[in-house]
């Protein structure tokens, strides 16, 4: 259920551009995940670390595999 919220959540986010900015301006990827937990919660979405680590993961992978 938390990967269902995060993928949820990743599409409210792309409609909101205070929280796009927010999130740009995370250079770290620890404090990007943060970030995204904490604004997940404030709009009612629940999903940890290790779901965030999964999605970024197939997109990297979705990624190489595009340009190979």
């Amino acid at each position: 259920m938390s990967r269902e919220n995060l993928e949820a959540f990743r599409d409210l986010v792309w409609e909101d551009e205070a929280a796009l900015n927010r999130l740009r301006l995370a250079t770290e990827r620890s404090g990007f995940e943060a970030l995204l937990i904490e604004l997940g919660q404030a709009a009612g979405y629940e999903f940890d670390r290790s779901d965030i680590s999964l999605i970024m993961r197939e997109n990297h992978l979705a990624w190489l595999q595009r340009w190979a």
